[in-house]
Formats: C-alpha cells, structure tokens, sequence
C-alpha cells in the first residue's frame, strides 16, 4: 500500500533534522528529546518559504545523511538481494537511493501547512533499538496521524531506521517498491539501479 506523499513528505521532513542537545541520563528521555527537537527544527525549516529548490535539496541532504542509516535502510530495502549485488553496486545503490530520497521529498516541503508533532511514549525492545511513538496533528484534520519511529543509538548518535505512518512502513514499503522492479527484471541488480538513475535523472530535470 503506498502511502500518501503529502504525509511522508512531512514525516521526512521531521525526521531528517538532527537534534543537539546535551546527553542526558535517560536514554528514554534522551531519544524523545531526539525526536521532539527534530519536530521544533522541522517548522522552522519548512516556514522558510524564500530559499530556492536547489538550497532546499542541499539542506536536505545534509540532514538527511546526518540523520537516516541509510547503510542499513540500504541492506533492508534490497532484501537478500543485497548480498547478490557487488560493493560497487552496493555503494552505486546507496548513492542513488540517497539522492532520489533528497530530489523526491525536499521538493515537497513547501506542502507544509502547519502541521505539529507530538511525542508521546518511547519503548525499548530487549535492550536494542528505540521506537517513538508520537502523533502529528494536521490543520482542518478530524484525527491525528499516529507515527512510530524507529531509532538506533549509534556511536554518532541517534540514527533513524524506519518510520510507520498507522501501519504503513516505510522501510517495508520500499522494499516492495524495489522489489517489483527486480522481480520485472529477473532480478538485476543492474536493472535496478539503471531505472533508480533514470528517476534520479527525471527529479532533476522536473519531470
């Protein structure tokens, strides 16, 4: 099920803006404050309607990178194809995947329209990975949206992995979104990433 653009562009947009605050005892406490400072930032940011498309995409894929594991968004969306592909397939699809995000998403952040965020719980799975639970209420909606996002504590930081709009990931749903195109393609890794640069190609272009 794909899920609507308008909603994940502003997921996005919240999560891709890394939050500095001093270290504090609670790790709990810790990645709500993660997440809660990411939403402050984001209204900022997405208010900022005088800075070109291009200063919006750059913006964007700094945060983005500072932000995402993408390594590992990278190993979950290509599945056990990912152990198929060569390292220099591995670096061209994590490259590719990183600037279609960035082309695809920061072009809808002027769809802001007032929409907040708030964190509401965090729950740790067996002494592993975080997940946020949060809502983001929207002008003229009758409910909010409930989201859970799913966050890693690495050396560098707080890192997000996946973030699941209702029941909708979207992790899982790129996975789908690539598998269909290996499954059309008998499962080249090379057709895969020649029809993510021909994506690339038409984001940049405006197509």
């Amino acid at each position: 099920m794909t899920l609507p653009c308008k909603i994940i562009g502003i997921v996005i947009l919240y999560c891709c803006l890394l939050a500095s605050r001093p270290a504090m005892a609670d790790p709990g406490e810790e990645v709500r404050a993660f997440i809660g400072t990411m939403a402050e930032q984001a209204v900022h940011m997405a208010a900022d309607k005088n800075i070109s498309d291009q200063a919006r995409a750059e913006r964007f894929r700094k945060l983005f990178i500072n932000s995402f594991d993408i390594s590992e968004i990278g190993r979950f969306v290509l599945s056990r194809h990912w152990k198929a592909a060569t390292a220099e397939q591995q670096t061209r699809f994590l490259k590719l995947f990183e600037d279609m995000t960035v082309l695809s998403w920061s072009k809808r952040f002027k769809d802001y329209r007032g929409e907040s965020l708030k964190v509401l719980d965090a729950e740790q799975k067996d002494g592993g990975d975080w997940t946020v639970i949060s809502e983001m209420s929207r002008p003229q909606a009758t409910a909010p949206v409930h989201l859970r996002w799913k966050v890693r504590q690495e050396s560098g930081g707080w890192r997000v992995t996946d973030i699941i709009v209702e029941s909708a990931s979207m992790a899982v749903t790129q996975r789908q979104d690539f598998a269909a195109v290996l499954q059309n393609n008998g499962g080249s890794i090379e057709a895969l990433l020649q029809s993510l640069e021909t994506k690339v190609s038409q984001l940049k272009t405006g197509e």
